[in-house]
C-alpha cells in the first residue's frame, strides 16, 4: 500500500523538518520510524507477546524522541 507508506512517511518527515532537521535527515528518520513500527507489529503477530511488544515500542519512542 504505497499510499499508506507515503502518507505516514510524509507526516513524520514534516514533523522532523518543522523541528529543524534537514530534509535528508527527516526522510531517513521517517523511514526508520516506519520500519520500526512495521517490525513491532510483525513481532506481535508472530509471538502474540503484547507486553514485550509494548515495552519495545516504548523504548523505541524514548530513544527516537528523547525524554519529553
Amino acid at each position: 500500500m504505497p499510499w499508506a507508506r507515503d502518507g505516514l512517511a510524509r507526516a513524520a518527515r514534516g514533523r522532523r523538518t518543522a523541528a529543524g532537521a534537514d530534509p535528508a535527515t527527516a526522510r531517513s528518520r521517517a523511514r526508520l520510524g516506519l520500519a520500526t513500527v512495521r517490525g513491532v507489529l510483525l513481532d506481535l503477530l508472530a509471538t502474540g507477546d503484547r507486553a514485550g511488544v509494548d515495552a519495545a515500542r516504548e523504548e523505541f519512542l524514548r530513544l527516537y524522541y528523547g525524554p519529553e
